[in-house]
This record gives C-alpha cells, sequence and structure tokens, in this order.
C-alpha cells in the first residue's frame, strides 16, 4: 500500500464530501482503494495498491478539476517557508468593497510622495476601439482610519495609450518591495496557489527575506483577479501592504500593517463602550445560533455581567480594559465557533493582572465550560493558539463524561485559560504569569 498525503486544501461548506469518494479519486488515482478528508486540519490522505509514476500530473489534474487541492507548485513552495516564520507580523486592518465600480477592471497603481497609494480602475469606453475611461482612488489614513476615497471625474486612455501597458509582462504587479522594522529590506509577493473557480485562482500573500524564504503569509484572503503594492499611509518609516482586488464583479481594497505598529485611534467614551459591548454581545449571540453551538445561561453575556447589568457608565479609565477583554473573550470563542462545540455552558473573566514589561502585558484568565467531543477541543485549543492575537494557554482541562444523550459522544470539558493581551508574544516573560 501506499499513502498520499495533501495538505492545505481549500475547503468551504460541504463540498470536500464530492471530492472525498473513492470512485472520485479513481479518476486521477487509478489503484485508489481509501480516501479521507481532516476538514480540522484541511489534509486529504490517498490510498493506492500501487505507486504513482508522476505525482506533480496527478495533483495538477486534480486542482484542475475541484479547486480545492493546491498545485504542485505551491506545494512545493511551502518548502520555502523560513526556520524564523513570524505568524503576527503583519495583520489585515482593513478591507472595503468599492461598489459603484462593480464592473470595473483593474489598472495600475502607485505610491505618491504624500503617503497615500493611488488605484486606478477601468471599463470600456464604447465604440470598436479599446479605449478606456479610468477613475482613481485614493487609499489614506485619515484620523487614525483607513479610507478609499474616490477622486472626482475619469479621463479617457486611449488605445495607443492602453497598449504598451498591456503589452508589459509585470504589468499585473504581483509583487512589491517592503519596507520592514530595523529596516529590514523584503519583498511581498503574490503566489497562486489553487483554483478558485473556472475563471479565477486562489492566492498566498508572502513576505519573502533576501534568501528567498517567506516569513509571513496570508493563505486564505485572496482570490480573483489580484494586483499588490506597498506605501508607507501612516509615515512611521514602515510600509503597509496594500492589495487591490477583482473577484468577478466585486472590485475590493484590503491593507496589511505590520502588526506592532498599528495605529491605535483614540479610546471610545464610556457611553459608546457600552454601546459597543452590547452590540457585539448581541452579534457573538447570534454568531453562535447560526453555528449551532448554544449559549447557556452563564455564557449569554459573555463573562461582562457586572458591566452588561449595573445602570452607571464604567469609568474611562477602565474603556481600554474592558474592550481589550472582549478582543480576547471573542477570539476564544471564535476558534470555539470553528469547530462547532455543542455547548458553552459557563464562560467568564475571572482574573485581569498586568505583568510589568514595556509593551504593557496583561493577561486575562478565561474559564469556559462547554460541551463537545475530546477530538474537537483538540482542534479547537490547535486552532485557538495559532489564530488568536496573544499568548494563549490551557491551565487547567478538566474531563468529565456527560450524561444523557452525549454520554458516548461528549463530555463537559473545564477549561481554564490564560490570555496574554499583548503586541509582541515574545514579551509575555513565562515565569511573571501567576
Amino acid at each position: 500500500m501506499h499513502e498520499y498525503t495533501i495538505p492545505g486544501l481549500y475547503i468551504e461548506g460541504e463540498q470536500y464530501h464530492r471530492l472525498v469518494k473513492v470512485s472520485t479519486l479513481r479518476t486521477f488515482f487509478p489503484s485508489c482503494v481509501a480516501a479521507s478528508i481532516n476538514p480540522a486540519t484541511r489534509v486529504l490522505r490517498v490510498t493506492t495498491t500501487s505507486q504513482v509514476a508522476d505525482l506533480k500530473a496527478v495533483v495538477d489534474s486534480l486542482t484542475r478539476g475541484r479547486g480545492i487541492v493546491p498545485y504542485w507548485s505551491e506545494l512545493q513552495r511551502r518548502e520555502c517557508r523560513a526556520d524564523v516564520f513570524e505568524p503576527d507580523l503583519f495583520k489585515l486592518v482593513f478591507r472595503t468593497v468599492l461598489d459603484d465600480v462593480s464592473g470595473w477592471q483593474l489598472w495600475g497603481s502607485r505610491s505618491t510622495e504624500g503617503g497615500s497609494f493611488v488605484l486606478s480602475v477601468s471599463r470600456s469606453a464604447g465604440g470598436k476601439g479599446k479605449d478606456h475611461r479610468v477613475t482613481d482612488f485614493e487609499v489614506c489614513l485619515v484620523d487614525g482610519r483607513y479610507k478609499a476615497v474616490r477622486l472626482a471625474g475619469e479621463r479617457l486612455v486611449t488605445e495607443e495609450e492602453a497598449r504598451p501597458r498591456w503589452g508589459v509582462k509585470g504589468r499585473r504587479k504581483r509583487s512589491a518591495s517592503l519596507r520592514l522594522p530595523q529596516g529590514r529590506d523584503v519583498t511581498v509577493r503574490l503566489d497562486r496557489t489553487a483554483r478558485a473557480c473556472m475563471c479565477s485562482s486562489r492566492y498566498a500573500l508572502r513576505v519573502y527575506g533576501p534568501n528567498e524564504r517567506y516569513v509571513w503569509e496570508d493563505y486564505d484572503s485572496l482570490r480573483g483577479y489580484c494586483q499588490v503594492g506597498a506605501a508607507d499611509l501612516d509615515r512611521d518609516g514602515i510600509d503597509e501592504i496594500i492589495v487591490s482586488q477583482r473577484d468577478h464583479e466585486r472590485l475590493e481594497i484590503l491593507v496589511f500593517h505590520a502588526h506592532s505598529h498599528t495605529p491605535s485611534p483614540a479610546d471610545p467614551s464610556p457611553i459608546e463602550c457600552v454601546r459597543r459591548l452590547d452590540k457585539r454581545i448581541r452579534e457573538m449571540r447570534t454568531k453562535a445560533g447560526d453555528a449551532g453551538v448554544q449559549m447557556g445561561e452563564e455564557a449569554r453575556l459573555l463573562g461582562f455581567e457586572i458591566v452588561a447589568r449595573r445602570s452607571s457608565l464604567p469609568e474611562p479609565e477602565d474603556v481600554p480594559l474592558i474592550l481589550s477583554r472582549l478582543a480576547a473573550v471573542e477570539q476564544v470563542l471564535n476558534a470555539l465557533l470553528r469547530h462547532k462545540l455543542r455547548e458553552v455552558v459557563r464562560l467568564r473573566c475571572v482574573v485581569d493582572h498586568e505583568i510589568p514589561a514595556p509593551s504593557g502585558t496583561r493577561v486575562l484568565l478565561i474559564e469556559m465550560v462547554a460541551v463537545g467531543r475530546p477530538d474537537l477541543f483538540d482542534a479547537f485549543l490547535s486552532d485557538a493558539r495559532a489564530q488568536c492575537d496573544g499568548l494563549l494557554l490551557a491551565r487547567a482541562i478538566r474531563a468529565i463524561p456527560a450524561s444523557g444523550e452525549f454520554s458516548e459522544t461528549a463530555e463537559i470539558q473545564t477549561l481554564e485559560f490564560l490570555f496574554a493581551i499583548s503586541r509582541q508574544r515574545e514579551s509575555v516573560p513565562p515565569q511573571a504569569v501567576p
């Protein structure tokens, strides 16, 4: 027997059930006798009775046929991941859809000396020629917030003016030079990873060092037709990554910022804090319901019973603390919802402890009681550690056999987490954790 493992699948909904059938995979692996997909780890395993002669051809055929398997070149490219990988190097901080130019084409982009980034989009000017009408959007930072502002007017670009652009191979702008902290000069690049549909592809956004090994990536956000650029929008000496994306008729702009330098807008007022808290609690409860996860009475307020139920507003100095707690709880709960545990019985913040550190690190102890299969908890812990914006440590796990209908398939587990709310994970000294 021979076993082949393909990681990093693009799984959307239940479509992978069509791929995992042995009868389907025999089109690509003629001697296939068994196959399985793990949706949590996004791994396909295929068992065959004979060795595959040209695995590259099989994988690329499978990619073209199904659109959820990475290209062979992408599987090879993953070997270029740097030993010192920085998963928090950049963070998506802005994403907007350009609604009033739906159906237009991406035309080009450029950085400006004034610290902004201009994206140009075009549409046909009509007639028999290939003239284009072009309009510009300026991506900039205004009062601590990123915006995409449409510049006034359109300009006509004739076929003669457009021809040199369409004849240049590098016109698609799949890479750009990038300035990082400590004077590091690197390259940001769009790597095609898989099919998205019959007429578009998926892309990974990666930052490569001088040795052609990538130190950061966003693997899931981009598909369609994309361009990438870099500009120092907040004038701090470090470039943001700006991606323009056209997926069918939808045009989007995304901004990624060096995480440790993300600009922080002014803290909201106490009344705005309470409004935001109330809104997010209701949204998270709705999200849990949509995911089929029940929220018990002791979890319905996400651990903010005191703030949500008291008649007076919080003190202004407590607002940043409340919002940082909210962000931490949301991240842990989002990871739990992704793995669809049956029920969250209790959720509360027990301790909020500040560690003396230059970054002002805070450690939040989150206690959660949830119902679910043990294997789902393992996947949840792995996902939470990888995705949460902070240092997540499982402090204690106690398993109690559940009664009733879940006795063979589920357990009640009490999970206590130490969650360090910090801009830099390495700034959390383990010996300082109580």
